[in-house]
Parts: structure tokens; sequence; C-alpha cells
């Protein structure tokens, strides 16, 4: 509990205290992250417009891993979703 004093802790700051090295092809700090999401995603509607969650794939990963889980407060139950690296782990690894 005691971590969440610094949750606003602006990232590029603390890069920049520890003054670690930047290489754009890597994360500066750590390869593997954890986010658990337990929020609720609602529909949308502002004026006359309407938005709606759509799920999507994108082409590259933010992290060499990262595992992602959000609660389902209707259903009582927690998805899992696993982002990685192609080029570092085979598919049959992350499965």
């Amino acid at each position: 509990l005691s971590a969440f004093q610094n949750q606003d802790y602006p990232f590029d700051y603390l890069v920049q205290k520890l003054n670690l090295n930047r290489d754009m092809s890597r994360n500066v700090l750590f390869d593997a992250c954890f986010d658990f999401q337990n929020i609720e995603f609602n529909d949308l509607s502002v004026e006359n417009i309407q938005f709606t969650n759509q799920p999507f794939r994108t082409k590259c990963s933010t992290y060499d891993l990262l595992l992602t889980c959000q609660q389902d407060q209707e259903e009582g139950y927690i998805k899992g979703f696993i982002d990685y690296g192609t080029s570092l782990f085979k598919k049959e690894s992350i499965e």
C-alpha cells in the first residue's frame, strides 16, 4: 500500500533521476509487465455520437511480455490477455 504514495510520480522524471541510458528498441526500466483492470468499460454516448468498445490486434508489443487481466463485473470472472514479442517467444511457449 505504501507504493500508492508515489503512483503519480512522472515516469520520465524517474528515468531521468536514475540516469538510465535509453534504447528506443527496449523499455528503459523493465521488459515484463502485469496489468490488472478492474474498472467497467461501458459504452459512451456524447451528443449524437455513440462509442463502443471494440477488440483490436496490434502488430507490435510495448513490452517483451505483457499480461493483462480484466475483471468482468457482471459475470464475475477474470479474462487474461498476453502480448509478447514474437522475436523473443514462440507461440507454443506463451500458450
